[in-house]
C-alpha cells in the first residue's frame, strides 16, 4: 500500500518537472489526466478505499514511462548524429586534421547512454540530454577559437628561409691630419681631405683610423 503511494508521488514529481516540449512533453500530456485522478484519490480521507484503482493507474503511468523512455532514447541517438553534422558545417572544422575531428566526434558519441524503462531510466535521459547540450556548445567554442588561432598564424608572413646575408666587408682606410692647422692653405687641405673621405661613405662602409702628421700630411 505505502509503497504504492510513494512510487505515485515520486512520478508525479518527476512527470511535474519535466520540459514541455519532445518525448518528455509528450509524457506529461499523456499522463496529465491520470495523475490528476490520483492526486485527488489520494487527498481524499479514505483514499485507502481506492487501492485497486491507484495500483492500476500505477501500471498504466509506468507503461507511459518505457515508453518515454524508448522514444527519448531514439531521439538521444538522432541527436547525437545532428550534432556530428554541426560540427563538420562549422568554418573552422577543417582546420582540424582527421585525427582531432575523429577526437571530438569519439568524445560525443561516448555520450550514448542506455537507460532502463523506469522512472530513473528516464531521469538519466534527462541529464545526459544536457550534458551532451553543454558538450556541443563547448566543442563549438574550442573549433571556433583554435581554428582562427590557427588560420591567424598560417597567414602572418613567414621568416625567411636560410642563413641571413652576411654584411659586406667594410673597407679599412687611414687617415692623416696635422695635429696644428696654422693656415688657411691647411685647413683647407683637410676639409677636402674629409670631403673626400665622406664621399667614399656613398660606395661602402669603410672604417677610418685618424693617424697624426707632424709634416706635410699624404
Amino acid at each position: 500500500l505505502w509503497q504504492t503511494i510513494q512510487d505515485l508521488r515520486a512520478i508525479a514529481r518527476v512527470v511535474d518537472d519535466l520540459p514541455a516540449t519532445g518525448a518528455p512533453g509528450a509524457l506529461r500530456q499523456a499522463t496529465e489526466e491520470d495523475l490528476t485522478l490520483v492526486r485527488q484519490q489520494l487527498a481524499q480521507h479514505d483514499f485507502a478505499q481506492h487501492m485497486a484503482d491507484l495500483a492500476t493507474r500505477k501500471t498504466a503511468l509506468e507503461a507511459r514511462i518505457a515508453e518515454a523512455v524508448r522514444a527519448m532514447t531514439e531521439a538521444q541517438a538522432d541527436r547525437l548524429r545532428a550534432a556530428e553534422l554541426e560540427l563538420s558545417h562549422l568554418p573552422d572544422w577543417s582546420e582540424f586534421n582527421q585525427e582531432e575531428q575523429a577526437a571530438m566526434l569519439d568524445r560525443l558519441q561516448g555520450m550514448a547512454a542506455e537507460a532502463n524503462e523506469d522512472l530513473d531510466g528516464l531521469k538519466r535521459l534527462l541529464s545526459v540530454q544536457f550534458e551532451i547540450d553543454g558538450t556541443l556548445a563547448d566543442l563549438k567554442a574550442k573549433i571556433a577559437r583554435e581554428g582562427q588561432e590557427r588560420r591567424r598564424a598560417r597567414e602572418q608572413p613567414q621568416p625567411p628561409q636560410g642563413d641571413p646575408p652576411k654584411p659586406s666587408p667594410r673597407n679599412p682606410k687611414v687617415l692623416s691630419l696635422p695635429r696644428r692647422i696654422s693656415s688657411p692653405a691647411q685647413l683647407a687641405d683637410v676639409i677636402a681631405r674629409l670631403q673626400a673621405l665622406r664621399a667614399e661613405f656613398d660606395f661602402g662602409e669603410i672604417d677610418v683610423t685618424l693617424s697624426d702628421c707632424s709634416g706635410p700630411c699624404p
